[in-house]
């Protein structure tokens, strides 16, 4: 069976009525990230008071990328891979201001889903639509080929692991975690090598601006030496994604 795919110019996504009802869906699928990450951070001892975002505000943000998503790229396979890591990042982004971790089951789970549209469902089917992955050719922000995915992913985070040895070894100090090397894997994986470059070259810009801003707010913040990576790659990944379709425009 074809996918089904429907375009940028499609007047059914230029209705206000779908935008609506698409914002709802994703406001009540953002709502329930934060209650089953909610639901992780409790069990967790180090877990505080303040648990991510308000659900009403991660609900909000999620409908606003479910819509910009489903606009730019449409019902395709790309579309939909790049809703489901939406739902990923959100859930890492929650979890890792709180509790600065994120879960194995998040990334095992980015990569599931990144195999299963990557290789099962394309091998399964005739359909040249679909299999435009493997080949990473297409129109509009084509998908990146399984090679360049699997580089994408595997160098930066494999980069990524020995700049946080030799920071360690240099400064005695903890850079960027496990989590946040783990999580620039499975986003590599669905964006290519050089999305992924530019995404990392935002985060540790909006990483930087935090830093900045909580110490000059200093003392009404924490006073943890760390701070929470994966909302900055969430943000970035957005930017990214919404940049694809400027050429287009």
């Amino acid at each position: 069976m074809p996918l089904i795919t429907i375009g940028v110019g499609s007047s059914w996504l230029s209705s206000p009525v779908s935008l609506i009802v698409i914002g709802l869906f994703g406001f009540g699928v953002g709502m329930l990230i934060y209650h089953r990450a909610t639901h992780y951070i409790q069990t967790k001892e180090e877990a505080r008071s303040n648990v991510g975002c308000a659900p009403i505000v991660e609900g909000f943000i999620y409908g606003l990328y479910l819509i910009s998503i489903i606009v730019i790229y449409g019902l395709t396979v790309r579309g939909i891979s790049l809703c489901a890591l939406g739902c990923i990042l959100l859930a890492a982004s929650t979890i890792d201001f709180t509790v600065r971790m994120i879960p194995n089951g998040l990334v095992i789970m980015g990569i599931c889903v990144w195999g299963f549209v990557s290789i099962f469902y394309c091998s399964i089917s005739q359909d040249i639509s679909m299999c435009q992955f493997i080949s990473g050719t297409g129109k509009l922000a084509p998908m990146p080929s399984i090679a360049e995915s699997l580089f994408g992913g595997l160098a930066m985070s494999i980069l990524l692991t020995m700049l946080a040895f030799a920071f360690k070894k240099l400064t005695g100090k903890q850079g960027i975690g496990g989590g946040d090397i783990k999580l620039v894997l499975v986003i590599g994986l669905f964006l290519g090598i050089s999305p992924i470059i530019s995404t990392l070259v935002i985060a540790c810009i909006l990483s930087i601006i935090q830093d900045i801003m909580k110490s000059l707010i200093h003392p009404l913040l924490d006073n943890s030496h760390t701070f929470p990576f994966a909302p900055a790659l969430a943000i970035s990944t957005w930017i990214i994604l919404l940049s694809e379709a400027l050429p287009t425009m």
